[in-house]
């Protein structure tokens, strides 16, 4: 049995989870504002984003990578 989960499978479910805790409750009246509300509330709130520039600025674009990419591009 193929145990595996696809994406649409994964969105859909985030779907159907948006309208029972937010359409089906009277929270508010679409399925557009409920699966917002579940990445606002639920998703976006818990998430911490890493300061990803910081890396790129201190460890890939500096003159030794640059290099590297310039010697090994043929």
């Amino acid at each position: 049995m193929n145990k595996t989960l696809m994406r649409f499978e994964f969105f859909e479910a985030l779907v159907r989870l948006s309208n029972f805790k937010y359409k089906d409750t009277g929270v508010c009246q679409t399925t557009p504002e409920a699966f917002q509300m579940l990445i606002n509330d639920c998703i976006l709130a818990n998430y911490d984003f890493p300061p990803w520039n910081e890396w790129r600025q201190r460890d890939l674009w500096v003159l030794e990578v640059n290099d590297t990419f310039h010697v090994n591009l043929d």
